[in-house]
């Protein structure tokens, strides 16, 4: 009985959501021991309120890795704000940038990240927001940044037809006014694209 009752509740979990055509982007030039990159991936998953759907929509996360050797000891502090310290820009499969629409949706600000990135380590999070305002039809892209008025930008594609976009960006973050601390992290690093596959249907 247990053995049919799981069963059924993997069968379920499968059809609320799944994740496909996951790609991982090249790691960036190393500014002082730090690196970064982006992780894509395409996401479907289904609303408990509405027989619409599938819905998709892509999960980005960005992944910072310190590089100094495993034998030493330097940690890396880094303070990133989601919002405000990350830039972001799409093109399609022919160079063409698309911008981002506004959304105005009502998000709680996730705060300022403190990360401690051990040596020879690394880190990964995510800088999209998920799960609200997708519509049926398309495959939305939702990240946040504050600089955008309202805050925040949204992109949203076709999902009926298979297609291929790149997602480059930037991480740029000021040097703290007396700054002293030789492990915290500031500069800029640009990060390469990555490849944002839709299948279609």
């Amino acid at each position: 009985m247990n053995e049919v009752i799981n069963l059924v509740l993997g069968a379920f979990l499968l059809l609320q959501a799944g994740t496909v055509n996951e790609k991982v982007g090249d790691w960036s030039q190393v500014n002082r021991y730090l690196k970064a990159r982006f992780v894509a991936r395409f996401h479907t998953f289904s609303l408990d309120y509405t027989s619409d759907g599938p819905y998709s929509e892509f999960r980005v996360y960005l992944e910072l890795s310190n590089t100094v050797p495993h034998n030493g000891t330097a940690q890396i502090k880094v303070n990133i704000d989601t919002t405000r310290d990350i830039t972001y820009r799409v093109v399609d499969q022919d160079g063409k940038e698309i911008l981002p629409r506004p959304t105005f949706r009502s998000t709680v600000h996730p705060g300022v990240l403190h990360l401690l990135i051990p040596a020879d380590s690394s880190i990964r999070f995510p800088v999209t927001v998920n799960g609200g305002g997708v519509l049926a039809d398309q495959t939305s892209l939702d990240v946040m940044q504050q600089h955008r008025n309202p805050p925040g930008g949204i992109w949203r594609f076709d999902a009926s037809k298979p297609a291929e976009y790149q997602l480059a960006g930037a991480l740029r973050i000021e040097r703290p006014p007396n700054a002293t601390d030789v492990s915290q992290w500031y500069g800029e690093i640009m990060i390469p694209p990555v490849t944002l596959v839709i299948p279609g249907r």
